[in-house]
């Protein structure tokens, strides 16, 4: 499934953040609620499409440095993020496609960054849930 809009390469700052609403896929991980802007996905696709495509799939809990993380997928897909697409980041529990007031993001707290070295950028609550933001590239 094609997703996302007209290419840009995406950097989530204080600037873009005060500049625009976002549309983000969501999907669960475990029990936490991810999203990712649409402006970084060039498509979503099942696992098997990407076996058979050769595309380099790297699991999410590596790819984002969760630690000793352990996920169970229940029903993978595989995130092609744009000018990356012979490879991909397998994702758990895609669940939809929302927009985001730009207002209702937070930013990670400075000392949260200096212990959590991942591509988490903010948060936001979507059906009364924190989503954490992370960037794909």
């Amino acid at each position: 499934m094609k997703i996302g809009r007209a290419p840009s390469k995406v950097m989530h700052t204080s600037e873009t953040i005060k500049t625009k609403d976002i549309e983000v896929l969501t999907f669960r991980i475990n029990q936490s609620r991810f999203g990712v802007d649409l402006d970084e996905i060039h498509e979503l696709i099942e696992l098997d499409q990407a076996k058979q495509r050769e595309c380099k799939t790297t699991r999410f809990e590596d790819e984002f440095r969760l630690g000793g993380l352990k996920i169970d997928y229940i029903s993978p897909k595989v995130l092609l993020p744009k000018g990356l697409v012979a490879s991909g980041i397998l994702v758990d529990q895609v669940q939809e496609i929302c927009h985001v007031s730009i207002d209702s993001i937070k930013p990670l707290p400075d000392l949260l960054k200096l212990f959590c070295q991942t591509r988490i950028w903010g948060t936001t609550l979507i059906d009364q849930q924190i989503v954490f933001l992370i960037d794909l590239q």
